[in-house]
Formats: C-alpha cells, sequence, structure tokens
C-alpha cells in the first residue's frame, strides 16, 4: 500500500477517535455554600466548580462538596430557622446546576 494512503487513514482515524475527546459536557455546577449567604449573582464565573454531562453528575458533585465542608442542606421551615440560632444551617443548597452554559463577549454566564 502507498505511504501517503496509509499517512491519510491513520489521520482520519485519529480525526474521528478525537471528536468523542472534544464533545462539550452539558451542565456547569455553579458552587458558592462558602459564601457568608447567597450572592445575588450565582451564575458567575467565580463561582464555577465543574462541568458534567448529565444533571445526576452535577447534583452529586454539589451534594458531595456540601457533605465535605460540613455545609450539608438541611431543610427547615421558618419557625425552626427562628429557633436554631446557635446551629449553623444552610438555608439554600449552596450551588446550582445549570444546563448548556456559554461566556460572551462581555465575560458573562448565559445557561440556557
Amino acid at each position: 500500500m502507498n505511504s501517503k494512503i496509509l499517512i491519510k487513514i491513520v489521520f482520519c482515524l485519529g480525526l474521528v477517535s478525537l471528536a468523542g475527546c472534544l464533545r462539550t459536557p452539558e451542565w456547569t455546577l455553579f458552587y458558592y455554600a462558602d459564601e457568608a449567604q447567597k450572592p445575588q449573582n450565582p451564575i458567575n464565573t467565580d463561582y464555577i466548580a465543574g462541568y458534567y454531562d448529565t444533571l445526576e453528575q452535577c447534583q452529586l458533585k454539589g451534594d458531595g462538596m456540601l457533605r465535605l465542608s460540613g455545609k450539608s442542606y438541611v431543610a427547615m421551615d421558618n419557625s425552626a430557622l427562628e429557633n436554631a440560632t446557635a446551629i449553623p444551617v444552610a438555608i439554600e443548597k449552596g450551588y446550582q446546576c445549570e444546563q448548556l452554559c456559554e461566556v460572551n463577549d462581555d465575560n458573562v454566564v448565559i445557561c440556557k
């Protein structure tokens, strides 16, 4: 076989195999549990903590980060919150997963 044809075949196969590596993850994790309160705009590049293929992967990572930080989400009603003065309680999850996020020319994150 001609060496030029062999090189072209190997090159094409290499490109095809790399196409799977270049796929963009669909979900972005924004993690802000380390803040004293929920930020005004949590969908910000400062809070990006990872990219995931599925919503479930993103949520599991967010929950895991909360567990590791000791700020696990605790659902409580308003009366319980009023009586929990000495207990640190995460009122909001501290993270969110957004789909198909991009950064525009003004460095603003836009998600679908």
